[in-house]
């Protein structure tokens, strides 16, 4: 494999991890707002 195509296989997944803790940080104010069903599997049993 040459350098560059290295480099731009390091470029994807770095770009594509990017995405990935977009997508976390997007899930989590997600959860925060609502409920998940674990949450309310909690409520139920108090």
């Amino acid at each position: 494999m040459s350098f560059n195509k290295a480099k731009e296989a390091h470029e994807k997944l770095m770009s594509e991890r990017k995405e990935v803790s977009e997508i976390n940080k997007y899930q989590e104010a997600l959860n925060k707002i609502t409920p998940t069903t674990s949450n309310y599997d909690l409520i139920a049993k108090n």
